[in-house]
């Protein structure tokens, strides 16, 4: 057993090697060669490790540094479907943060804003961003464009609200999986 808990944590960080080399492959291809001499300051070694409890426990929900507004109302007319979370830095209050919208996956159909994206708004969140994770009217209840039409209401929530939480309301990013990549 022991052989093979060691022998699944070798595999584990070298999938996260190879990912590191795809991370920076799409990185070049995207914005260039000199992609890092138009950063404002390179990342310190310490900032670009990955701890091990983090590639042990790579799911892990919470996080240190982090904190989470729940259920806040974007479209109080929607009920659970229009609700958000919120998740920024903890301590210090922050000031023009740039904020990133998660909308979960699903197929339009299925899923939840505290089932996707936590890695990645917990990280960024204790980096200093503001990141929002939403829920949308779900099909076949609500038919498309409905979906659509909740991410765009979220965005002018944020647009509106976010400055309360730290963010700087000109400077979103979205993100999401299958549907909510869309």
């Amino acid at each position: 057993m022991h052989a093979v808990c060691r022998y699944g944590l070798a595999h584990l960080i070298r999938q996260a090697r190879q990912s590191q080399q795809v991370a920076e492959d799409a990185l070049v291809e995207g914005l260039g060669l000199d992609y890092r001499d138009q950063l404002d300051a390179l990342p310190t070694p310490a900032e670009l490790a990955t701890p091990w409890r983090d590639l042990v426990y790579p799911f892990r929900i919470r996080r240190d540094g982090v904190r989470v507004a729940r259920n806040v109302a974007y479209d109080p007319t929607q009920g659970k479907r229009g609700l958000l979370d919120v998740y920024f830095p903890a301590g210090d209050p922050v000031q023009g943060a740039p904020v990133l919208l998660q909308v979960h996956g699903g197929g339009w159909s299925i899923g939840d804003k505290d089932q996707q994206g936590l890695p990645l708004m917990n990280h960024l969140a204790a980096k200093g961003w503001v990141c929002v994770a939403i829920n949308y009217r779900l099909s076949p209840r609500d038919a498309f464009p409905a979906h659509i039409v909740d991410v765009k209401k979220a965005i002018a929530w944020i647009k509106e609200n976010i400055a309360d939480y730290g963010g700087d309301p000109s400077y979103l990013a979205i993100t999401g999986g299958s549907a909510g990549g869309h």
